[in-house]
């Protein structure tokens, strides 16, 4: 017969080593993990992802293949996350049916944003077809009268005029009617 008070602090004995042995199992985790974890949290992917891998490449645990891959998706990076789940399919022999389902969900979505990128750029014109676009532009604008070829021949044209004329003017031979005699006291005008 089990007497009451024994199986009460036998309960209190099995929590008390439970909860020991859990603390002892958090303390024995790599501090990486969670350097790994603060890095592709914060926008450092290559970070997190060399600490995943130095982490991988130690234990050849699959896990730190999947983790690269969230912190690929995450930051992001969809065709480096896509390889890493799919390098994770591959390695983790023992998956549930559940992991495996949201793995093939996230590579899936994935895959989604992979086509959707690739029309977005496939709808965009090359760079090179906006060149003549840029350059029609130009043309349709009107440049200043200053830099048409007409402006500066019509200015000639007006400068030879001119002096031409200023020139006929003051070089004539005939002398000018109006030439008179202004003696002291006398003024003649002369006659036409």
């Amino acid at each position: 017969m089990i007497r009451p008070g024994w199986s009460a602090s036998g309960l209190l004995a099995l929590a008390a080593l439970a909860t020991i042995s859990g603390v002892a199992g958090a303390q024995e985790r790599d501090p990486r993990e969670l350097e790994a974890k603060k890095a592709c949290l914060g926008g450092r992917p290559d970070r997190g992802i060399e600490l995943l891998a130095e982490m991988y490449a130690e234990t050849n645990d699959p896990t730190y293949i999947y983790n690269q891959g969230r912190c690929y998706q995450q930051n992001g990076k969809p065709r480096e996350a896509l390889t890493r789940f799919r390098e994770y399919m591959r390695k983790a022999r023992d998956m549930s049916a559940d992991d495996k389902a949201l793995v093939q969900g996230y590579i899936s979505e994935l895959e989604q944003q992979e086509k959707a990128a690739a029309l977005d750029l496939s709808a965009r014109p090359p760079a090179d077809s906006q060149v003549p676009t840029v350059s029609a532009k130009r043309e349709e604008e009107t440049p200043p009268i200053y830099t048409r070829w007409w402006f500066w021949t019509g200015v000639g044209v007006v400068i030879i005029g001119a002096v031409a004329t200023t020139l006929a003017l003051t070089s004539g031979s005939s002398p000018s009617p109006y030439q008179g005699n202004l003696d002291p006291g006398t003024i003649s005008v002369p006659s036409r």
